[in-house]
């Protein structure tokens, strides 16, 4: 849950990020879902190839912009769960939005 003062922020570091993580070789998937009954509540869903893959992903300007806006003098963000799994077994369609790897 973000500060609704924040949101309009939140939405341009957070989207940047995912589109150029979508660009990255071992990113499968990064999404940023908007809560239609709460506009201030968002979700991500990232996939990548593996661990390597993440440590990468990590080092990268647009993540870290998001860390620094997250982590920022404005403390936008009220509310925060991270669920990480380890090697989960999926079969994505593919679409518009999916990319096969």
């Amino acid at each position: 849950v973000i500060k609704e003062e924040c949101v309009e922020e939140f939405l341009e570091v957070m989207m940047t990020n995912a589109a150029r993580s979508q660009e990255e070789p071992g990113c499968l998937h990064f999404e940023v879902m908007r809560d239609k009954a709460d506009p201030c509540k968002f979700i991500s869903y990232e996939v990548f190839t593996s661990q390597e893959a993440m440590d990468i992903h990590k080092e990268k300007a647009y993540v870290k912009a998001w860390g620094a806006f997250q982590y920022g003098d404005k403390k936008p963000v009220l509310e925060k769960r991270l669920l990480k799994t380890g090697a989960i077994e999926c079969q994505a369609a593919t679409g518009p939005t999916q990319k096969r790897r």
